[in-house]
């Protein structure tokens, strides 16, 4: 979840740089969409390799897995730095595109969110996901390292994110705007640069003073706040009301359904007067009482 998370992160940036819409921003937008396959698959596939040796893709499940995995462990941290657009690496030759072209066009909040999405994939992708599953808390788990043909695909795939990022003018060269761009340049390296230590000197902090939190389950609500809390709110009230008025309706009628079985059963029971045994010389006198009113009835 955490890599879909940050796969919906790479997404923004691409919405973005369309939206600025310049032939630099779209330019970074097509060339962050290359880049960023390369570095989430890489990603996925080392979580990948860990969940096919451990059983398990939780991250706070593991821990202490560079003993034994050391390899993918190299791959994701891999993987990791790029997502955090570290220089020489793919991630950094395709959002310094969409940055700068935001910073061009004087769009400064545009800017300072996207320069923010950056510190955050660098901190819960780049730093939490590999320090919890490769490091951290030493899980006791000595799994086998991930099999020759993961490794030939981690390892094809990271040299793709290296290679990008060391020969940015390959990839630029297919873009569909002619743009002259210069990744390399002092201030985009130093900026960047500053950005991802400071970022990783307060992860290491909060690690180390104890203020980094410790993993729990719980629900991280978005717009899924609505029918997780009022909505469900309302709902729980209607269902308290109908189950009222349904007791109190079943009270009501079966109160009355009783008393007419009881009544039904009273008169016509076996000690009703409708179920008594009546003589054979009543019958008769009845029979002749009522055939007499119609001899009457009929001659008057």
């Amino acid at each position: 979840r955490v890599l879909t998370y940050s796969l919906n992160s790479q997404l923004g940036f691409m919405v973005v740089g369309a939206g600025i819409g310049t032939p630099l921003a779209i330019n970074g937008s097509i060339a962050h969409a290359v880049c960023s396959v390369l570095y989430q698959a890489l990603l996925f596939m080392g979580i990948g390799a860990v969940l096919h040796r451990t059983g398990t893709a939780r991250a706070t499940a593991l821990g202490g897995l560079y003993r034994t995995m050391p390899l993918t462990m190299i791959f994701c941290l891999v993987g990791g730095a790029s997502i955090a657009a570290f220089p020489f690496l793919s991630g950094f030759v395709s959002k310094s595109l969409i940055l700068s072209a935001s910073g061009y066009e004087k769009h400064l909040y545009v800017w300072l969110a996207l320069l923010l999405a950056s510190a955050g994939a660098f901190l819960h992708t780049g730093l939490r996901l590999p320090w919890l599953a490769f490091f951290g808390s030493d899980s006791g788990k000595r799994p086998k390292e991930a099999p020759v043909h993961m490794h030939l695909a981690m390892g094809l795939t990271a040299l793709l994110c290296i290679g990008i990022g060391v020969f940015p003018a390959v990839l630029y060269g297919l873009l569909p705007n002619d743009v002259a761009y210069e990744p390399y340049t002092v201030s985009h390296i130093l900026s960047q640069l500053q950005l991802l230590a400071f970022v990783a000197l307060a992860f290491a902090l909060s690690v180390k003073l104890g203020f980094f939190p410790q993993a729990a389950r719980g629900l991280l609500l978005d717009t899924d706040w609505i029918y997780r809390r009022p909505l469900s709110a309302i709902l729980g009230g209607m269902r308290y009301l109908v189950s009222g008025s349904w007791r109190f309706a079943a009270r009501v009628t079966t109160g009355r359904v009783d008393r007419f079985i009881a009544g039904v059963y009273r008169a016509h029971g076996p000690q009703g007067p409708l179920a008594r045994t009546w003589p054979t010389g009543s019958m008769v006198l009845w029979i002749a009482v009522l055939l007499g009113m119609t001899l009457v009835l009929t001659y008057i």
